[in-house]
């Protein structure tokens, strides 16, 4: 999921809504992991995102200045979207609601009700 010069804003709000879908949905069945890493969340070819339960692999997620993103897999579903927005938009130039939107995702409480806004 990572590129360390970001991805285009089309792909990236794509795959972020699609991320928030799968950790509302998996809070809403009682299927959210005990344990939450940017290495769980998997892109399909077509773009579509999936929330898996534990990491297939083992894969190591860099910044745009290729410094190794060190994430916590006890992570809530805020952070974990946080951190994939970070990876996915790098040092992009993002639409003004976007950095907006990004500075109050932090800034929220850390559980999967703070998604649903």
């Amino acid at each position: 999921m990572t590129n360390k010069n970001g991805l285009p804003w089309d792909h990236t709000r794509h795959m972020m809504l699609g991320l928030a879908t799968e950790l509302l949905s998996a809070e809403s069945d009682g299927s959210l992991p005990d344990t939450l890493d940017i290495e769980q969340v998997w892109v399909d070819r077509l773009g579509n995102v999936r929330l898996l339960d534990a990491p297939l692999e083992t894969a190591v997620a860099t910044d745009s200045d290729d410094n190794q993103v060190v994430s916590d897999p006890n992570s809530n579903p805020v952070t974990l979207l946080t951190t994939a927005m970070e990876l996915c938009i790098a040092e992009q130039s993002v639409p003004d609601h976007v950095s907006t939107f990004c500075s109050e995702l932090s800034e929220r409480a850390a559980d999967s009700e703070s998604l649903a806004w």
